[in-house]
């Protein structure tokens, strides 16, 4: 491609006002000061994200070595061995020490309301 050489006759000249002229460089000083904004906020998102990457890897690595330990302490320790918990809800025997256990409530409750009833007489 052939570059066209600036000659008079390529130039085109337009005549602002003055008000225009301040206007347009307002303008353009407004912008100006809007991009070193973002600018400033990219940059301050960059040192976040950097940030932000150091505290996950840390994290990892810290998250890592708790694992290590979890998998230590279960190999050494003695395992657990559950027992069947249905078969022992079921049993008639803890059924009927829980019916005890109501009666003995209730006979608890009846006799402080006799107190009560009692202390109530007393008073008036």
């Amino acid at each position: 491609m052939k570059k066209k050489q600036i000659t008079s006759e390529n130039l085109i000249h337009i005549k602002f006002d003055y008000n225009e002229t301040v206007e347009a460089k307002k303008d353009l000083l407004q912008t100006e000061i809007h991009f070193l904004r973002l600018a400033q906020k990219v940059k301050l998102y960059q040192i976040l994200r950097k940030k932000e990457l150091s505290a996950k890897i840390k994290l990892k690595g810290i998250l890592r070595g708790a694992k290590t330990n979890l998998s230590d302490l279960q190999s050494i320790l003695p395992k657990i061995q559950t027992t069947n918990i249905k078969t022992s809800i079921l049993n008639p025997d803890l059924i009927k020490k829980s019916k005890e256990e109501n009666n003995y409530d209730k006979s608890l409750e009846n006799e402080l309301r006799e107190i009560q009833n009692k202390l109530n007489a007393l008073q008036q």
